[in-house]
């Protein structure tokens, strides 16, 4: 892969990434009625997130922790945690609020005919 083809591809991972962030925290603050959407943006923010750990190989930066000689936290890898907190909380928040609906009768105005 060229440089540049590498380059551009990281700066869309890295994009889209950022995207699915911004949309998971505006969906933590909704309405129970979108559990589908944060389930869905939390495996989109882990897909995106582990994309990212796979191309920014040429960004990666000064190793913060050694694991063994060739694993190991960098730099580019700690844009993973923040966004990783956020799929964490979406996923939460989902199955949270699906408890909730389903211990909860039903106040829609629904009636049950005997």
């Amino acid at each position: 892969m060229s440089h540049l083809h590498a380059t551009f591809t990281m700066k869309v991972c890295l994009l889209l990434l950022v995207l699915a962030v911004c949309a998971g925290v505006a969906l933590l603050a909704t309405a129970r009625r979108h559990q589908t959407a944060r389930v869905v943006v939390a495996m989109a923010i882990i897909a995106g997130s582990g994309s990212w750990l796979r191309i920014s190989k040429p960004i990666e930066g000064i190793v913060l922790k050694s694991f063994s000689k060739t694993h190991g936290v960098t730099v580019a890898d700690l844009i993973v945690i923040p966004c990783l907190a956020v799929a964490a909380g979406l996923l939460w928040v989902a199955r949270r609020d699906s408890s909730r609906l389903q211990a909860a009768p039903r106040m829609a105005g629904e009636t049950r005919e005997s």
